[in-house]
């Protein structure tokens, strides 16, 4: 299953006061609702799995809708929870798919050129925006870190929204967060007085 994006729900004034309509059409089976779902998060999800340097950043993203989609039966809370939520599901799908890509041996450059020949003008250059300086910086950070700057600085996500879901105590995200900053910092210091 892959989302084309189409929005057929109109939106409210935010996605907060639109969830529980998108939440029920989706619960119900109908495509709007996952496709409003769909294009409220999966932009930020995106940037999130490309800032961890995933080789197909658009396959994780959707696999990760379609699991939540599945199961959305077990879900339960407004729209600051589903996005929690959603995160602690692509967060796994980030590990299966690191795990994966240990066992599996390097291919020639193809598989890149034919992921390219499916996907949009737009997604490609999206991704490409994201990923040159910022993906040499993230690099720096340990995974912990990287997981905790996506969600709260790339992404916007609260403290208690980040904490969800890379499913550690806020006190910890807290703490990875000013570190993160101050290894970015460092990095940042050494490379001007190296220039």
């Amino acid at each position: 299953m892959r989302f084309t994006g189409r929005r057929a729900l109109a939106p409210a004034t935010t996605p907060s006061a639109a969830f529980p309509t998108w939440l029920a059409s989706a619960r119900a089976g109908e495509a709007e609702g996952f496709s409003a779902l769909y294009d409220w998060l999966s932009p930020e999800v995106m940037r999130f799995v490309v800032a961890r340097g995933t080789r197909d950043a658009e396959a994780v993203t959707n696999d990760a809708f379609v699991a939540a989609f599945r199961r959305l039966g077990t879900f339960d809370g407004g729209a600051d929870n589903f996005r929690s939520w959603i995160y602690a599901i692509v967060r796994n799908r980030l590990i299966d798919a690191h795990r994966a890509e240990q066992r599996r041996p390097a291919l020639a450059d193809s598989e890149d050129v034919d992921s390219q020949d499916t996907a949009s003008a737009e997604d490609i250059a999206l991704a490409r925006i994201d990923v040159g300086r910022a993906s040499e910086l993230l690099a720096t950070l340990t995974d912990a870190q990287r997981d905790v700057i996506v969600c709260r600085i790339v992404n916007g996500l609260t403290l208690e929204e980040t904490a969800d879901a890379v499913r550690r105590p806020v006190t910890a995200v807290k703490r990875l967060q000013a570190r993160a900053l101050s290894q970015l910092r460092r990095t940042i210091s050494d490379e001007e007085v190296s220039s």
